[in-house]
């Protein structure tokens, strides 16, 4: 079977990994078996990644699933025998559930052949895998191997992973019943790992077509033909820009019943990070401080990828060509986040490469506005601002230096003069896209006082016009919004309050100001 007909059968029998459709009263409980072994045959290398891999396939459903921390199962590097008593307490805790609709799904990854799986020096025949595993009392089993799929006694096992063809049953009654075994290769292949991704390949992409780069409907849920669509474009295009064989994973399926599967869900609380459509441009999202890949996902030319996550900070890197750039960006409950692409800064590509999520982002940025607002007296009052900001990840230290003038009565006109400078913390994104400024200014003022009665009084020798100056002190609260205009330029606006304590009259007096700033920034 053609591996366009293999994907062609998976779309119209399969059924979702949550749930088996609307008609049922509830859904199905999931158990999850997940074994990663990095220590294959004594003639194997130990792998980087395998045991990584199966928590990383326990948390994805986890998170993105539903699935049940107390019907996950997690077996890294042990021995055949922890493999035997955790299928031996899968078995008792299905039993247990005797009004439930159960489903299975078992995951492997590490070194293999066509028939075994080699776990710690030992051969595991799949066939035997799968006899104890249907005896299970699921209705459904699921079976993720990955691993090579060599037809030698020797299997090798690289940078590349790939599943099995898809052999489907005729349909025969609602929902599905039986096994679908899915594999990282076709037979003569070899699986690999990838260093930059931290993963096997396949299982990778699998993982991060759960996440929202799969949903090729656009229905917030991402079905099992959608994810093993995603993952197999992904791994072949992958694996044809390395030095090892194309992979091609393959599904088969003995099963009866009809239905989707959809494996994971985008819930309501969860944030959605929505990527621009571009061509030849590859996105790497990781969480900070962890450090966890979540994704890595080509962007499509016509349409607008997204990934599903939870609440947090992520580094986002790009890679288009030759060239490299990163950001960090902040993602809160139920948001969706828009990538935007001017505030990528340049890295290069080996610098991306060595520090994957710890990069630290450090740039700076030039400042020329103009600030208008309203003084103390409720009258208008102007002045221009230079400003430098260094900024790092999500905070930064902002200098500013400032002059202008405003006019304003009192028992008496007063033109005031100023030379301003001011310290402050910002903390990006504080709200959204709006970055907050907490600091500190400290002020040179020059007032000059004319009597209302000037005009009057021009011809006799009684004082018109008196000076005097000194130095206020006080906080500033500020909230910035930057409009991108190109990819280092940006409109600014910024809403500032702030307030001076200053002598006036002998009297020490707290003068509240507040105005908009507008502005043209530079990043370099």
């Amino acid at each position: 079977m053609s591996v366009i007909a293999r994907i062609v059968a998976l779309a119209g029998f399969l059924v979702c990994f949550p749930g088996l459709g609307s008609a049922q009263a509830s859904p199905p409980v999931r158990l999850v078996l997940a074994v990663g072994s990095n220590q294959g045959l004594s003639s194997e290398a130990e792998l980087s990644y395998a045991q990584r891999d199966a928590q990383h396939f326990i948390e994805t459903l986890q998170n993105y699933a539903q699935v049940s921390p107390q019907d996950s199962y997690l077996i890294t590097g042990e021995t055949i025998l922890s493999l035997s008593q955790a299928i031996d307490s899968l078995s008792q805790r299905a039993a247990s559930y005797t009004d439930r609709e159960v489903q299975l799904y078992f995951y492997f990854s590490g070194h293999a052949d066509e028939k075994d799986l080699h776990i710690a020096g030992l051969r595991i025949p799949i066939t035997d895998l799968e006899s104890r595993l249907s005896s299970i009392a699921a209705r459904l089993h699921i079976l993720i191997i990955d691993g090579c799929r060599g037809l030698g006694d020797v299997a090798l096992k690289g940078g590349f992973r790939r599943t099995i063809g898809f052999s489907a049953a005729p349909p025969s009654a609602p929902g599905m019943a039986g096994m679908i075994k899915m594999r990282s290769s076709s037979p003569g292949e070899a699986s690999q790992e990838a260093g930059d991704l931290g993963a096997a390949i396949f299982t990778h992409y699998l993982l991060t077509a759960l996440k929202g780069p799969g949903d090729y409907d656009h229905d917030q849920q991402i079905t099992l033909d959608e994810a093993y669509r995603y993952a197999y474009r992904q791994t072949v295009k992958r694996s044809a820009m390395g030095p090892g064989n194309v992979m091609h994973p393959s599904v088969e399926m003995n099963v009866e019943g009809a239905g989707e599967i959809v494996v994971s869900r985008v819930t309501a609380h969860s944030a959605q990070l929505h990527f621009p459509p571009a061509v030849d441009t590859r996105y790497l999202v990781y969480r900070r401080p962890s450090g966890t890949l979540m994704g890595e996902l080509w962007a499509h030319p016509q349409r607008r990828l997204s990934l599903t996550l939870s609440p947090g900070e992520y580094l986002v890197q790009q890679r288009k060509q030759n060239q490299g750039s990163a950001q960090i960006i902040q993602i809160e409950a139920a948001q969706n986040y828009r990538l935007q692409t001017n505030l990528f800064h340049n890295y290069p590509l080996s610098l991306l490469s060595q520090k994957k999520g710890a990069l630290q982002i450090n740039y700076h940025q030039a400042q020329l506005s103009y600030l208008g607002g309203l003084s103390h007296q409720a009258t208008y009052g102007q002045s221009l601002r230079a400003v430098y900001r260094y900024l790092s990840g999500h905070q930064g230290v902002v200098l500013s230096v400032s002059g202008g003038e405003s006019n304003y009565q009192k028992q008496q006109e007063v033109r005031e003069r100023h030379l301003g400078l001011d310290l402050r913390y910002q903390r990006n994104h504080f709200l959204g896209p709006l970055h907050l400024n907490l600091g500190v200014g400290l002020r040179y003022v020059q007032q000059r006082f004319t009597r209302k009665d000037a005009s009057r009084l021009v011809n006799l020798p009684i004082p018109i016009e008196s000076f005097q100056e000194g130095l206020s002190l006080g906080p500033i609260v500020a909230l910035l919004y930057y409009f991108p205009l190109s990819d280092r330029f940006n409109l600014t606006a910024e809403i500032i309050a702030q307030g001076y304590l200053r002598g006036e009259d002998g009297q020490a007096v707290f003068r509240p100001e507040a105005g908009l700033d507008l502005g043209f920034s530079y990043d370099f």
